[in-house]
């Protein structure tokens, strides 16, 4: 049996991390030994969101993904930024808002405040059907230049928050499990076991199939909806 699309992005994760605790070397750096070392890892949260856009592409592929997209509220204030922001495209520079993902790789961040980081974004979504219509810039790596886009938001729309492992949660790994197995929350854990950053070599993560396979049903009826 052929792995699983959110089996195959773990283990992506996995590989990206282990990739971040060297120093990148150059064809050059390659042929020789140099004694560059790194002390801490990169960052691979930036990495993660593109990963994990690339895979909800594939599950649904008549969609555009925005990642870490600005967005403002009739074009002023503060912009927010949605790691991932999946759309309907409407006309040339125009896309309806369907989906939003604020991914993390786990909630060591914020410990027990994360059910208040739930409410946060869901607060965030209602404010954006409230008017008439969003702004952002979409950038546009093949031509160097930034074009500017409206975005409209569905009626249907959510914003949810996605977290890759419930490792690092300390005594709250049980409750943030809970609250992911409790399809009326926002909250969704692709993982359990091992962190994917873990050091070993028997690294043992667990892809939480069946929550992973309820938030794509969520988000494929709003899809559908917006047909």
């Amino acid at each position: 049996m052929s792995r699983s699309r959110l089996s195959n992005f773990l283990n992506d994760v996995k590989t990206e991390y282990e990739k971040a605790r060297f120093v990148y070397k150059d064809k050059e750096m390659k042929k020789k030994t140099t004694h560059v070392h790194r002390g801490r890892s990169r960052i691979v949260a930036s990495i993660t969101e593109d990963l994990f856009a690339k895979y909800l592409w594939r599950e649904f592929k008549n969609v555009y993904i925005f990642v870490d997209q600005g967005i403002t509220l009739d074009g002023k204030g503060q912009p927010y930024y949605p790691d991932l922001v999946i759309c309907k495209k409407k006309e040339k520079y125009k896309f309806e808002v369907l989906y939003m993902i604020d991914l993390k790789m786990d909630i060591g961040w914020i410990g027990s405040k994360y059910t208040n980081h739930m409410k946060k974004v869901k607060t965030i979504c209602e404010k954006m059907k409230k008017v008439k219509f969003l702004k952002g810039k979409k950038g546009d790596i093949e031509c160097g230049k930034k074009e500017k886009i409206e975005f409209y938001i569905n009626k249907k729309a959510c914003y949810d928050v996605v977290i890759v492992s419930s490792k690092n949660s300390r005594k709250y790994e049980s409750d943030l499990i809970k609250d992911s197995n409790n399809k009326i929350t926002n909250i969704w854990v692709l993982s359990t076991g091992d962190h994917p950053n873990h050091y070993g070599e028997k690294i043992k993560v667990k892809p939480n199939e069946d929550d992973y396979n309820i938030l794509i049903e969520k988000i494929l009826k709003v899809i559908n909806h917006a047909k």
